[in-house]
């Protein structure tokens, strides 16, 4: 498990079953030293025998606010962390993993579906579910996969008081990051290359590739009460 706070590492390997049987890993995947120090465990993991299966490229960020009112620097991060930082990841885990290793990273709906408040984070997952496309086609025929795991809104403190109260009274579901947990599980049982979570989540991506107006004409509907919370100002939030 990789985190950029050793505390917070520590007390969630704490509190796992089997504690002595999970590592943590104190790093930033934006930064050139925390890649490296990913890097450095995976390949004395690998060389000690230790079986490397799985990366799942699970860091993500992202502000609920209009464009026009976000600050370069947190559009840049977003980026990183959203897209960059898992292309980098997967580059190094082609080196180390196993003969029949997995990649699997965490998209979002709002990749296959643009969202007012959300343009940057959109294009972050968007690029993340071509990139995990591409590079599964890459790896045809070696033995290796890549896979695209796309949950709806999840109750995690990614998500403000905002956007839990603007989903709320849009009748948009969120749900519990326990059963995303578990549906990431079954993913990676199934080999799917791509998996979208949620009803009617997963109805609403198919139309916006056949008839984007026609969502679009839906989000539309909704629109004074997205620009009603993306305006509302938050404590925590940097934009």
């Amino acid at each position: 498990m990789v985190g950029r706070s050793a505390n917070d590492l520590n007390k969630l390997v704490s509190s796992l079953p089997n504690g002595a049987f999970h590592q943590g890993v104190a790093a930033d995947i934006t930064s050139i030293e925390g890649l490296e120090r990913i890097q450095r465990l995976c390949w004395s993991m690998k060389s000690s025998g230790r079986s490397v299966d799985v990366l799942i490229n699970n860091a993500g960020c992202n502000t609920f606010r209009y464009l026009q009112e976000r600050e370069p620097a947190s559009l840049r991060q977003e980026i990183d962390v959203n897209l960059v930082a898992p292309i980098l990841l997967s580059q190094q885990a082609l080196h180390w993993l196993s003969d029949k290793g997995v990649v699997l990273n965490v998209g979002s709906t709002f990749g296959a579906i643009g969202f007012p408040g959300y343009a940057n984070y959109c294009a972050s997952k968007a690029g993340l579910q071509r990139f995990s496309e591409a590079l599964n086609r890459e790896v045809n025929g070696t033995g290796k996969r890549v896979q695209y795991f796309a949950p709806r809104a999840t109750n995690t403190s990614l998500n403000d008081a905002r956007v839990m109260e603007m989903n709320q009274k849009l009748g948009n579901k969120t749900d519990d990051a326990d059963r995303v947990a578990v549906q990431i599980v079954e993913a990676l049982k199934s080999g799917a290359p791509v998996t979208w979570l949620g009803w009617p989540e997963k109805v609403f991506v198919k139309l916006n590739q056949l008839f984007p107006s026609l969502v679009g004409f839906f989000i539309r509907q909704q629109h004074h009460t997205i620009t009603e919370y993306a305006s509302k100002p938050t404590a925590n939030s940097k934009i």
